[in-house]
């Protein structure tokens, strides 16, 4: 059965964020090109829940299929798989699922858990949604040197609480939650309501026409470019309030999408020239979110971590305020933990490759060394799961720190394929 989304809305009670029973997000009134409708809800509590096995993760791109090394490294429990949205929906209102069920199906085949991440990071937005009338959009440019786009032409993408962008997106998030739900493999979902180009949080804030910041590209392009992302964003409407129930609507969609798998979402900074304080907006996602109905099956993480942060005892971590980074980020960790993860800021096999980048640029770094470290300053924040990039997860020299880890966090060694019977959610749509 299915019913118009006003129904829903009102069932997850978000009109205190501006979003009322006619579905108007933001001042605006408009339908998904799916037909304005998702899958009714009702309880789900009588139906076994997968529970986010603890341990190792590696991050995974739906294009690569599982390697021999990673499917041996029996202390990874599972994989973050990623697949992008304009990818899997390129054609309006036609969803290509194919790639992620393949992945799915191999890992749990090795026994392999799935974090789930269909990224609708604004940044992934299908070109059919970047050229809809009517959508209020922001011109960025990559300004991520470790990104295969950096320094690429700047492009125009939607704002994150433009109200055509938000009922698209729902719209793809419940189809994906039709598809994948009811797939035992799947432990947990990761929702993106700040992202831009990965399912990072990222909020682009460099430069203001008035301290403008300029993005040195001779050595990409022959060109330099001047970033004023704040003013820009300032020009295109922004407030922490809209920020807010665009986010909050992200996850609550989600959880009705996967009415049994954890939700998980990153955290990161923003401006204090946008939000107040650099650490504002995250905190108030963070403690919003929890204290919605879907808290108690929420994981907060960061994607930051390096060799360079603090224990959780740390006095940079106990006094931090919202103005300190990574501090506050670590602080929010404690605040939340156990519905907590930790991701690695990039992959250790780099080594100096990235300018010893997942040491916080800091020499040496040599990889399980450095890999080791993190890993022990991670446990004191007691984290659910610990995710570590492709690379690190395909190289079998790593494969005994994982197991190491695992086991410290209380996990299990993987132990033949899943059970993958299909969960009845049928009470639940």
């Amino acid at each position: 059965m299915r019913t118009p989304i006003a129904v829903l809305l009102a069932v997850v009670s978000l009109g205190a964020l501006g979003l009322v029973a006619s579905r108007q997000f933001g001042g605006l009134s408009y339908g998904s090109s799916r037909g304005d409708v998702i899958p009714a809800v009702t309880p789900c509590s009588t139906l076994p829940a997968p529970g986010y096995v603890r341990g190792v993760y590696a991050l995974w791109d739906d294009d690569t299929p599982l390697s021999p090394a990673l499917i041996a490294s029996k202390g990874v429990v599972g994989i973050l798989l990623h697949g992008a949205w304009n990818t899997i929906e390129s054609v309006r209102g036609t969803d290509d699922w194919s790639k992620l069920d393949a992945r799915i199906q191999e890992a749990a085949n090795a026994g392999l858990t799935v974090a789930l991440s269909v990224d609708t990071s604004i940044g992934l937005t299908p070109d059919w949604l970047r050229n809809e009338p009517g959508l209020h959009t922001i011109t960025l440019r990559d300004t991520n040197k470790f990104h295969k786009t950096y320094c690429s032409a700047s492009q125009k993408y939607p704002v994150y609480w433009d109200p055509i962008y938000v009922k698209e997106r729902d719209a793809f998030l419940h189809a994906a939650g039709i598809h994948f739900a009811s797939n035992s493999a799947i432990v947990a979902v990761m929702a993106t309501p700040f992202s831009f180009l990965t399912d990072d949080w990222n909020v682009p804030h460099l430069g203001t026409t008035q301290s403008p910041v300029s993005l040195d590209c001779t050595s990409v392009n022959g060109h330099t470019y001047t970033i004023t992302e704040i003013s820009d964003w300032l020009a295109a409407g922004y407030s922490t309030d809209k920020m807010l129930a665009a986010g909050l609507d992200d996850l609550s969609t989600m959880a009705i999408a996967f009415p049994t798998q954890a939700i998980k979402a990153a955290l990161q900074v923003t401006s204090d020239q946008l939000d107040g304080t650099k650490w504002a907006l995250a905190d108030h996602f963070a403690t919003q979110a929890y204290d919605q109905p879907f808290g108690n099956r929420l994981y907060i993480q960061i994607n930051t971590f390096n060799g360079q942060f603090p224990v959780t005892t740390d006095p940079s971590v106990v006094n931090a305020t919202q103005e300190d980074s990574p501090g506050y980020a670590l602080k929010l960790l404690s605040l939340h933990n156990p519905k907590i993860g930790v991701q690695m800021a990039a992959g250790a096999v780099n080594g100096g490759s990235d300018g010893c980048r997942l040491n916080g640029f800091v020499l040496p770094c040599d990889p399980p060394t450095v890999l080791q470290h993190i890993a022990a300053t991670s446990l004191t924040y007691h984290p659910r799961f610990f995710e570590v990039w492709k690379g690190d997860g395909d190289d079998a020299a790593l494969s005994s720190i994982f197991t190491n880890m695992t086991a410290q966090m209380g996990g299990q060694m993987r132990q033949g394929s899943l059970d993958t019977r299909t969960r009845d959610l049928a009470n639940c749509r």
